[in-house]
């Protein structure tokens, strides 16, 4: 599988993402601090590479964290928080998924990620497992 030639149309800018806020405040962040965190503006660019390689850009105001990968293939790389997690990006049916589980912490739930292109939007979503 691939990923659809879709997403490769430029940067795309989160504007919204579904289950954010419900996830902070079940993770027992203040109000303001998840207000903070919708409010940053999160720009997305994937990239194929050639030869089954692809790359994705995260930039936000303060950061930017590029991962190249393979689908279906699991790597390690770090996050916002600086710690490392297995990544596995995979397609399925036409969306892009990408689960993150924190190396060393069995205690933390598999941050699940899906992006899907509706018109001219990417649109998130956030899930736990």
């Amino acid at each position: 599988m691939t990923i659809p030639k879709s997403f490769f149309a430029g940067s795309w800018v989160n504007v919204n993402e579904d289950g954010v806020e419900e996830y902070f405040k079940a993770k027992g962040a203040p109000w303001i601090v998840r207000k903070a965190i919708n409010a940053v503006t999160q720009t997305f660019t994937w990239t194929d590479l050639g030869g089954g390689k692809y790359s994705v850009e995260y930039k936000t105001p303060v950061s930017t964290t590029t991962y190249e990968f393979r689908l279906d293939e699991e790597f390690i790389g770090k996050r916002f928080d600086s710690s490392d997690y297995k990544i596995l990006i995979t397609v399925e049916c036409d969306l892009i998924v990408q689960r993150f589980e924190k190396v060393g912490n069995s205690d933390e739930p598999v941050e699940v990620y899906t992006f899907g292109i509706e018109g001219d939007k990417m649109v998130q979503a956030r899930f736990d497992t």
